[in-house]
């Protein structure tokens, strides 16, 4: 049984009705079949990428002095709405949700915050987190960028997290430990970022039918890596009274390595 769907009322009548039955956990089985893809799975996750690079388009384009997180934030909800972003126009069936995280400035140092109705202000740093399904199966797409111009701490946190990103991502291919991603996005992030800024103790995490689940890239996490195993890259830099930089890609695992599903460009 699926024991967080399992009560102990269902359980005290199967073991009446049915004695000498043993009624295990099966948690771990089904993680487990759920860590891999089949290309019918992946098929929803790449198309559920490509709305996150529609919704990126659609807030950073529309992002400007005086408007708000919120405001930005619809701009891109309304983008993946349009019938000409949807891959086979109004799809009725197509089944779409979604998650927006648009924040700047200080706030930007909480990883976890919401938009809100803060408006941006000249300089501000900011990140864009875009969490979408398709056909119930969820990419994560998210990018930091400065508005106007960037001070030198601002881009110090910024390089720092672009190269942790591409750290972690060369370490995904088959065979590797989900650990040893999380080790060399770490690894990067305390070199470049500048003191009293935080880390978090997590780097990215799998996806598919929810858009947190196992694997976690963290580094107690020793899962081997296998074709079709589908995660997230997302080293982040956090610094009170400054703000958050952040990126995130979804990536596959292939037989030779790995393909980056999200595509919006990152800044340089």
């Amino acid at each position: 049984v699926e024991e967080d769907f399992f009560s102990l009322r269902t359980q005290a009548d199967l073991t009446h009705r049915l004695p000498g039955v043993s009624i295990l956990p099966a948690a771990s089985i089904i993680e487990r079949a759920r860590m891999i893809k089949d290309q019918e799975e992946i098929t929803h996750i790449r198309e559920a990428s490509r709305l996150t690079d529609v919704a990126m388009t659609a807030t950073l384009d529309y992002m400007q002095v005086g408007r708000s997180e919120i405001e930005i934030e619809a701009e891109g909800f309304r983008a993946i709405r349009l019938p000409e972003n949807q891959a086979n126009g109004a799809d009725e069936n197509a089944m779409i949700d979604a998650m927006a995280i648009i924040i700047g400035g200080q706030r930007g140092s909480m990883p976890h915050e919401f938009s809100s109705y803060r408006k941006y202000d000249d300089g501000d740093l900011t990140w864009h987190c875009w969490l979408i399904s398709s056909r119930g199966y969820w990419a994560e797409n998210v990018r930091s960028v400065v508005l106007g111009g960037a001070n030198d701490i601002q881009r110090r946190m910024i390089a720092g997290v672009r190269g942790a990103l591409e750290l972690g991502k060369e370490q995904v291919r088959p065979g590797n430990e989900v650990g040893n991603v999380f080790a060399a996005v770490s690894t990067n992030l305390k070199a470049t970022a500048p003191e009293g800024a935080l880390l978090i103790s997590r780097s990215g995490h799998g996806s598919g039918l929810e858009y947190h689940e196992p694997p976690f890239v963290e580094i107690t996490d020793r899962t081997v890596l296998e074709p079709g195993m589908v995660l997230t890259v997302e080293p982040g830099i956090f610094f009170p009274g400054v703000g958050g930089a952040s990126f995130s890609d979804t990536v596959v695992v292939t037989a030779d390595g790995n393909e980056t599903l999200t595509r919006y460009p990152i800044a340089t």
